[in-house]
């Protein structure tokens, strides 16, 4: 019996170790709850061949381990509600099937109670977990989409700001200056016009008109800074 314990020992050790280098390789989500999941159900299955294997020494400790692994389940290891519930239903169906089967019912009673209670306690916790989880999560995805039109539509109110009044202007209108006014010693008023304009944008489109006014524009700038 002490060696066929310290085999099923070491196959579950090795086990766990094996799934904890494998976590590292695994990128997605479905591949660690699969891993985590197996692991769980390996981890419960081997506490009841241990208790099998030695029923006098190992009866009152295979509820205590079940309850220790359905905790990992439920809680440490992160697995969703219907990963938990999956790894855990086995070795739990298993224990009470086996209970019954094997006469031990009514001496293993209060053990059986507490292990199917835990199991539905869990699974319950579990699940409103993920649930709560799930909303959170929801809400930041809201919350970055209206942070992300937030700052789209403060690009495009920056940029119409700039196509109206010049930088230093626009700077100071943002900080909520309400009287805006500058002194110049020296000023010079270009007036300009155009001959024929009127006939002419008549035959033009309007993104054609725009984009010749804003060629005359940028001339007369230039102009006028260097002359």
């Amino acid at each position: 019996e002490v060696w066929s314990l310290r085999v099923v020992a070491l196959i579950l050790s090795a086990a766990n170790l094996l799934g904890a280098a494998l976590t590292w390789r695994i990128r997605t989500l479905t591949g660690q709850q699969v891993l985590g999941g197996s692991l769980n159900a390996a981890a419960g299955l081997g506490i009841l061949t241990m208790g099998w294997i030695a029923p006098d020494q190992l009866e009152r400790l295979v509820s205590l381990g079940l309850l220790a692994v359905m905790l990992f389940a439920f809680v440490d290891m992160g697995l969703r509600f219907v990963s938990a519930v999956a790894a855990s239903s086995p070795y739990v169906v298993v224990y009470l099937a086996g209970a019954i089967a094997l006469g031990r019912a009514g001496h293993l009673a209060v053990d059986m109670l507490l292990v199917g209670a835990s199991w539905l306690a869990g699974a319950m916790c579990a699940y409103q977990f993920e649930r709560g989880s799930r909303e959170v999560f929801a809400q930041r995805r809201v919350i970055e989409q209206q942070r992300v039109e937030l700052v789209l539509a403060n690009a495009k109110s920056e940029r119409l700001l700039l196509n109206v009044l010049p930088a230093a202007v626009a700077t100071r209108l943002k900080e909520r200056e309400e009287r805006i006014a500058e002194r110049f010693d020296d000023a010079t008023v270009l007036f300009a016009d155009i001959v024929g304009f009127t006939p002419l944008s008549a035959n033009l489109e309007p993104e054609q008109v725009v984009a010749l006014l804003d060629e005359l524009f940028t001339l007369f700038d230039a102009l006028a800074e260097r002359h």
